[in-house]
């Protein structure tokens, strides 16, 4: 089995080794001071890409938002985007995102 090796900046640089075939999720809730936010990051490694689903969700005063992206990086990219306080970040390609805003459709925006 193929293993990986890449950074995701969680606050700090943090280093996830994945191998070929397997599901890493990552998961973060809290309070904020008008209601709540939380994100899911979900890693993939399949057929010698990594693919990355990121997920976030909220609420405040202006009613419910949500983010959905997903990108994915050949192997032989993965320290070959940002460049993150000497730290050699993978080169993402999205492939997808969307997102919802309820105060914003509301409005019309």
């Amino acid at each position: 089995m193929k293993t990986i090796r890449f950074w995701h900046w969680d606050q700090a640089p943090v280093q996830i080794t994945i191998g070929e075939g397997e599901c890493l999720r990552h998961h973060r809730s809290t309070p904020t001071e008008e209601g709540w936010s939380s994100s899911t990051h979900t890693w993939t490694f399949e057929d010698d890409t990594l693919i990355e689903v990121y997920e976030s969700a909220g609420r405040d005063c202006d009613g419910p938002q949500s983010y959905y992206q997903q990108r994915s990086c050949p192997s032989s990219q993965l320290r070959a985007g940002l460049n993150i306080d000497g730290v050699d970040h993978p080169k993402w390609v999205v492939v997808g995102s969307t997102s919802m805003d309820a105060y914003a459709e509301a409005m019309n925006y």
